[in-house]
């Protein structure tokens, strides 16, 4: 996988529009969509995964993606790779 260094800064954009319930609809620069949701804990319907779950997904991907630019930058062969991260989000107060 050869690395190819792009000239400027990489720019990235995402558009989410709103479904009219508790959710919507998000679509981005790469042609990818998907739905995201309020969690049930947040007064949502639950009905597709929190902009939170993804979140900690993309600090997941980005640390494993991340990990195999190093290894084939540095010759490393793997065999096995994952990451798992978590996070914790505690509602204080009464906002």
């Amino acid at each position: 996988m050869p690395v190819r260094r792009p000239e400027g800064p990489l720019e990235y954009e995402a558009y989410c529009s709103w479904n009219g319930r508790t959710g919507g609809r998000v679509k981005l620069q790469s042609g990818v969509e998907y739905d995201v949701d309020m969690s049930e804990e947040f007064g949502g319907a639950g009905e597709a995964p929190s902009p939170d779950e993804f979140f900690i997904a993309s600090v997941s991907g980005c640390i494993l993606t991340t990990a195999l630019w190093f290894a084939e930058k540095l010759g490393v062969k793997l065999s096995e790779l994952a990451v798992r991260a978590k996070s914790r989000v505690e509602l204080v107060g009464g906002g």
